[in-house]
């Protein structure tokens, strides 16, 4: 046997992310993973910081730090919304395949 990479027979459900993203040095694992995994939802999908830390080991704090990480390296971006009065009311995470 030659390939040491196994791969599934690709039927419906795969992703194909730029290996850039993948391969960036500037990112730590834990990061390079939450990216592949954001990366693979629908386009639509909304990144929710209690819904990452229930669906992964990390907690907030943990969450936080690898949304920070790949804000700092240009793969995601935080758009804040604000109410009439010019409140910020939240906002919403864009997560981009190639960092700008």
């Amino acid at each position: 046997m030659n390939n040491t990479i196994v791969r599934a027979a690709r039927r419906y459900r795969y992703v194909i992310i730029d290996q850039h993203a993948i391969e960036d040095s500037r990112l730590s694992w834990a990061a390079r993973g939450l990216l592949g995994y954001l990366l693979a939802k629908p386009d639509d999908w909304k990144v929710l910081v209690n819904d990452l830390r229930k669906r992964g080991d990390l907690g907030r704090d943990g969450i936080y730090k690898l949304l920070r990480e790949l804000r700092e390296a240009g793969y995601i971006q935080f758009q804040r919304f604000r109410d009439s009065q010019g409140r910020i009311r939240g906002g919403t995470y864009i997560v981009r395949e190639i960092s700008e």
